[in-house]
């Protein structure tokens, strides 16, 4: 064997280590990222199909509660024009007795005025039948699309990794 491929052999065993790692961490970031998504999907069809089955008097009750106050939220984003709104409507004493509700509920009614509103243990109540049904998976499902985001992130950088290494040789 000639000199010149035995440095070829060796400096090919120094590149493999480091791009086996990236592909390694790539097809593990696909799994999970594929994981994920299905978990998403399936929480969000579950979702629905509590709220299609559910009976009311049996899974979950409406009732009259009376408005004891109206508070909204205003929070800026990065650009200081921009602000989003949350508009809560207070039933109880207590700060976490509210309801979250659109702007144009939140306009039509007044303190001291009774709306309907959905339960399921008569204390703690909620505007939509999606939001009192599926509050538990909600949050969950919430926590699994940031996940689906970092996933997503991390998959972005390493294919930015290898287009920038077989376009430019460098890195």
């Amino acid at each position: 064997m000639s000199n010149k491929l035995i440095k070829n052999k060796v400096e090919i065993k120094k590149i493999n280590y480091w791009d086996k790692l990236i592909n390694v961490t790539f097809v593990i970031l696909i799994l999970l990222f594929l994981a994920n998504g299905i978990r998403i999907f399936n929480d969000s069809s579950r979702m629905g199909e509590r709220t299609r089955k559910a009976k009311l008097g049996k899974d979950y009750f409406k009732e009259e509660i009376i408005i004891s106050d109206k508070s909204y939220d205003v929070s800026y984003s990065g650009d200081s024009s921009v602000a989003s709104y949350n508009y809560y409507l207070f039933y109880g004493l207590g700060w976490h007795d509210k309801l979250f509700v659109d702007k144009e509920t939140y306009h039509k009614y007044d303190v001291n005025d009774r709306i309907s509103a959905f339960t399921t243990d008569h204390t703690n109540y909620y505007f939509t039948l999606e939001e009192t049904l599926n509050s538990d998976i909600f949050t969950n499902n919430e926590i699994h699309k940031c996940i689906e985001g970092l996933l997503g992130a991390g998959l972005s950088m390493i294919i930015l990794y290898k287009v920038i290494k077989k376009k430019f040789g460098c890195i």
